[in-house]
């Protein structure tokens, strides 16, 4: 293969991964209400989303603190 057709094909396969395109076929839908927090509970600003093996989501935050530019 020479050189040309090397970019030629690594282009093409740049352009394809940060087009988005996915064999993944997980569907994702809003859940309403989600979640449910005690009365007087806020959440504070978000650092981290997880799903453990169980479908559990966890959400790490910053509560009780606010990190604002000074």
């Amino acid at each position: 293969m020479n050189y040309q057709k090397a970019i030629l094909y690594l282009s093409i396969l740049f352009i394809y991964a940060c087009s988005g395109a996915s064999t993944d076929s997980t569907d994702y839908k809003a859940v309403h209400g989600w979640p449910k927090l005690p009365e007087n509970f806020m959440l504070g600003q978000v650092a981290g989303v997880e799903v453990d093996s169980h479908d559990h989501v966890w959400v790490f935050h910053r509560a009780g603190r606010a990190f604002l530019p000074e």
